[in-house]
C-alpha cells in the first residue's frame, strides 16, 4: 500500500477500499495487526488492486526487493563462487520461500533457460507471475550476470504482462537468455561477496536514511519546541484578549420597558470583530449598538475595543450624530488600520424608534399586526475610513407596536454558504423570520439559528456571527400589574406573597433587572439565602455595578457560612460605594471570623475616622478589644 500511495492519490485509494467486498476490506484491515493472511485472500486482494490501478510494475518491484530475504535463507547452500547456470538453477529454491502453492522448475534448451510455473494446490495467478518476474530479475542483478532477456513465452493467463506476447498452455513459462559467451566459457560469479555487497549497500542506505531521519527528527523537535513556546505565548495573549473583550461585550441584554432582547453571538476565533452593547440614556430611553469590524482575531478585537469606548463616550440622542463622532474617533486613533460597519438605535418609553446605519446590513422588522416583513431603510458609509462620512449618516424613525420584532444580524449570517457553495441569502432569512410567528423572543432567535445551522451543515463557519432579536412584548400591562401587586404585598408586610408575585413577573420578563433585584432582596429578608443569591447572580450579569446587590449577596453568603465569598462580596460593594456603614461593619465582622485581624483593624480604623460617632463603631471597638485582651 505504501508503494501504491506513491502512484495514486489518497482519495482514489479511499474510494477503491470503500468499493471492496466486505471480505476483502476485512482482509486489508487485518494487515494492520497480522503479518500473514490466507493465500487465496491475498491473491483476490492483489487482483482487485491490479484491476483498479493497473500498476503491474509494483509487484515486480516487490519481487526484486524480496531477493535479499531469499538469499539470506539460501546463501549457505551456494559455494563462494559458482557458474551462472548454477545460479539460474537455484531460482526455484529462492522462490519457494514466497510461492508455496506452485511448482517451479528450470530446464535448459541450448542457450535458453525455461522457468516453468506449474499448478500445485492452486493455479498461478497474474500476481504470482509478476512477483516471480521481479524475483528473477533481482537475482540476476545482484550477482551481476551481465546482459540478459526475460520474457513470458507461454501463459495460461488471460492478461499477460505488458509488452509480452500472449500465449496459451497448461502452465506459465519464462524464457531467460543470458550472454551465450559467458555460458560457453563457464564464467563464474561471486556469490558470498555479491550477497555481502548487497547487504552492505542496503545497510549503508538504511544507516544514511537513519542519520538523515535522526537529524530531521532533531530539527523537528527544535521546531516543535519553538512552536510550542509560540503557541503558549499566543494562547496567553488570546486568552487575555478574550477576557478583555468579554469584559466589554455583555453576555446578555436586560429587558427594558416591555422590550425584550435575545443575543446569539458566535466569534469565529477566540476573539471577535463583531461586538454589541446597550446604553441607558436616562430613565426614558434605551440605546442598542451592533458593529462588525473588518477582519478577524486580535487586530479586529483591538479595533472593536477602540470603537466600544468611543460609543460609550458619545451618548447622544441622535444616532446619526453618534456615528459621526465615532467615525472621527476611529480616523484619529486607528489611523486607517481598520474600519467597521454599525447599526445604532434608540427607543424611548413610548416605543418611538430612532436609528442610523453605517454600512451595516439593514435590519429586518416583523410587523405583528400585518404579519409583514420589511427591511429598515437607510444607508451610510463605513466608520473609520472617510473624514467626511458624517454627511452620510441620517436619523430615521419607526414606531413599534406590541408583538413587533426587529432582527439585527451581521453579514456572516446571510453570506454563509452550504456545501454546494450557495449563500443563505436574505430570502431564506426572511422565510425563517416569517416562521417565527407566535414565538417569543428567545424561540424566534433559536429558530433562526436552527435554520442557519441546517443550511451550513458540512461546512465551517467563515465569519463572526451576531444575531440580536428585539421584541416588544404584548404582556407589558400584565407585568406592570403584577409588579404593583408585589410592592403592595411587601409594603403590607407579606414578604412571602411579594416573592411569589415577583416570580410571576420574572416569568413574563426573565431579564427585567428591577424585578430580579427586588426578588433577591425580599428572599434574603425572608431567610431564603440560596434562592436570593441565585436571582442576584442573574441580576449581576445584567447590571454588574450595583453596590446594594453585592451587599445583599455578602449578607446571604455570611449567613450560609461562606465567609470567603461574603468577604469578597462586601469588598466589591465597598469598591462601588466606599462609605457604607453597614457594609463596613459586616466586612470587619467577617474578617475577624476569618482571623484576618490586621486587615480588620485597618478597616475599623478607617470606619472610626470617617464616622466616629456611629453606633456600629462602638460595637466593633468592643469586639476588637475583647480579642486583644
Amino acid at each position: 500500500m505504501d508503494l501504491l500511495s506513491e502512484k495514486a492519490g489518497q482519495g482514489e485509494i479511499s474510494g477503491f477500499i470503500a468499493n471492496l467486498s466486505v471480505e476483502l476490506r476485512n482482509t486489508l484491515k487485518s494487515l494492520e495487526t497480522t503479518p500473514w493472511i490466507p493465500a487465496t485472500n491475498e491473491a483476490d486482494l492483489i487482483e482487485a488492486l491490479l484491476g483498479k490501478f493497473k500498476f503491474p510494475a509494483l509487484l515486480e518491484t516487490v519481487g526484486r526487493d524480496c531477493i535479499v530475504t531469499a538469499l539470506s535463507q539460501s546463501i549457505h547452500t551456494l559455494p563462494k563462487e559458482c557458474g551462472i547456470e548454477e545460479v539460474i538453477y537455484r531460482i526455484p529454491s529462492f522462490a519457494t520461500g514466497f510461492m508455496t502453492h506452485q511448482r517451479i522448475t528450470v530446464s535448459r534448451e541450448g542457450d535458453i533457460f525455461k522457468i516453468s510455473v506449474e499448478p500445485g494446490s492452486d493455479a498461478a495467478t497474474r500476481s504470482d507471475i509478476l512477483f516471480l518476474h521481479g524475483l528473477i530479475r533481482g537475482l540476476l542483478d545482484v550477482f551481476d550476470t551481465g546482459e540478459y532477456s526475460l520474457i513470458l513465452s507461454q501463459s495460461d493467463l488471460s492478461d499477460p504482462l505488458p509488452g509480452q506476447k500472449p500465449a496459451s498452455g497448461p502452465c506459465s513459462v519464462f524464457e531467460l537468455a543470458v550472454n551465450p559467451g559467458l555460458l560457453s566459457v563457464g564464467a563464474r560469479v561471486v556469490t558470498y561477496d555479491a550477497y555481502a555487497q548487497q547487504v552492505l549497500k542496503e545497510s549503508a542506505r538504511v544507516l544514511q536514511d537513519n542519520r538523515e531521519l535522526q537529524t530531521a527528527v532533531e530539527y523537528l523537535n527544535i521546531a516543535n519546541r519553538e512552536l510550542e513556546r509560540t503557541i503558549l505565548v499566543n494562547k496567553t495573549e488570546l486568552d487575555m484578549a478574550r477576557s478583555i473583550q468579554k469584559g466589554f461585550v455583555p453576555s446578555r441584554i436586560p429587558d427594558w420597558n416591555g422590550l425584550q432582547f435575545w443575543v446569539k453571538f458566535f466569534p469565529m476565533q477566540q476573539v471577535s470583530g463583531d461586538f454589541y452593547d446597550y446604553f441607558y440614556l436616562g430613565s426614558m430611553k434605551f440605546g442598542l449598538l451592533v458593529c462588525d469590524v473588518s477582519g478577524h482575531g486580535v487586530p479586529a478585537a483591538l479595533i472593536s475595543a477602540v470603537a466600544k469606548f468611543s460609543f460609550s463616550n458619545n451618548r447622544l440622542d441622535s444616532p446619526a450624530e453618534v456615528l459621526e463622532k465615532v467615525n472621527q474617533d476611529m480616523i484619529n486613533f486607528v489611523r486607517g488600520e481598520g474600519y467597521l460597519t454599525g447599526f445604532y438605535m434608540i427607543v424611548d418609553n413610548h416605543y418611538n424608534l430612532t436609528y442610523s446605519i453605517g454600512a451595516f446590513p439593514n435590519p429586518l422588522i416583523y410587523r405583528a399586526r400585518t404579519e409583514e416583513i420589511e427591511f429598515l431603510p437607510g444607508k451610510g458609509t463605513l466608520l473609520g475610513m472617510f473624514p467626511d462620512a458624517g454627511r452620510s449618516y441620517v436619523d430615521l424613525n419607526e414606531i413599534l407596536e406590541p408583538g413587533d420584532k426587529i432582527i439585527i444580524f451581521s453579514d456572516g449570517i446571510v453570506e454563509a454558504t452550504n456545501v454546494q457553495g450557495e449563500s443563505l441569502g436574505e430570502d431564506r432569512l426572511i422565510d425563517a423570520i416569517r416562521e417565527t410567528k407566535g414565538m417569543d423572543v428567545q424561540r424566534s432567535s433559536e429558530h433562526i439559528m436552527a435554520v442557519y445551522n441546517r443550511f451550513i451543515r458540512g461546512t465551517d463557519q467563515r465569519d463572526d456571527l451576531t444575531l440580536i432579536t428585539v421584541m416588544l412584548s404584548e404582556r407589558l400591562d400584565e407585568f406592570n400589574d403584577t409588579m404593583k401587586d408585589a410592592r403592595r404585598a411587601y409594603d403590607s408586610g407579606n414578604v412571602q406573597e411579594a416573592c411569589v408575585l415577583l416570580k410571576q413577573a420574572i416569568s413574563i420578563f426573565p431579564r427585567q433587572t428591577n424585578a430580579l433585584f427586588l426578588l433577591g432582596k425580599y428572599l434574603a429578608l425572608d431567610g431564603n439565602f440560596e434562592d436570593s443569591l441565585e436571582y442576584l447572580r442573574q441580576y449581576n450579569l445584567l447590571k454588574p455595578y450595583n453596590a446594594d446587590a453585592f451587599r445583599i449577596m455578602g449578607y446571604c453568603s455570611y449567613k450560609l457560612g461562606n465567609l470567603e465569598t461574603a468577604s469578597e462580596m462586601f469588598k466589591r460593594s465597598l469598591g462601588l460605594r466606599w462609605e457604607n456603614p453597614s457594609v463596613l461593619y459586616n466586612q470587619v465582622q467577617t474578617l475577624i471570623k476569618l482571623q484576618h485581624l490586621d486587615e480588620a483593624r485597618k478597616l475599623f480604623d478607617y470606619f472610626e475616622q470617617f464616622s466616629p460617632g456611629h453606633p456600629l463603631v462602638g460595637k466593633l471597638r468592643v469586639r476588637l478589644n475583647s480579642i486583644h485582651q
